[in-house]
């Protein structure tokens, strides 16, 4: 069995979901996991198939016209890369919403050994006074060799810096 990981856009529509599992069912493939959300009239998703090889393209080419969809793309994935000893952390980021937090707190994570496994965000009105909060949750995969109580003193002190808390806490088995 091969892989597909697809990623789409489309106008928001009633039997969308619908349409995408039909694809897959009539290629028989299997609808391993996805991810689909409707954001201000778009639906938009990622969503992974495993499928016979030789039934692959065939299943992407229809997944690439169903009607409705503004842009489909499907890779073939190569596979989980090997990342020996990694442990799973839960990363969680609330404050005040205004520019550049993602790329704050991205270039804080960003180094050798540290893999951001998902990674979800939103803004939204504070419960207290309305004022809107963003919030950041994401799971980490980061190499054993890191030092994570000195990395997660260094993620809460330059959330501190732009108005925001860090919480880094282990993915618990």
């Amino acid at each position: 069995m091969d892989v597909l990981v697809v990623a789409f856009t489309g106008d928001d529509a009633p039997g969308l979901v619908h349409a995408l599992a039909e694809v897959v069912s009539d290629h028989g493939g299997n609808w391993e996991s996805s991810h689909m959300v409707s954001w201000h009239g778009v639906f938009a998703g990622t969503l992974v198939v495993s499928a016979e090889r030789d039934r692959c393209e065939a299943l992407a080419e229809d997944l690439r016209a169903l009607d409705g969809m503004l842009q489909v793309t499907v890779h073939h994935a190569s596979g989980t890369p090997e990342r020996p000893h990694a442990q799973s952390l839960h990363l969680d980021v609330v404050g005040g919403d205004h520019p550049g937090i993602v790329e704050d707190i991205a270039a804080a994570i960003a180094r050798p050994r540290v893999n951001v496994r998902c990674l979800d965000s939103e803004s939204r009105p504070a419960a207290a006074d309305g004022a809107h909060e963003f919030h950041v949750h994401a799971e980490l995969e980061v190499g054993a060799d890191v030092d994570v109580a000195a990395w997660g003193e260094e993620l809460r002190s330059r959330g501190e810096a732009v108005g925001v808390t860090v919480d880094l806490v282990p993915v618990e088995d």
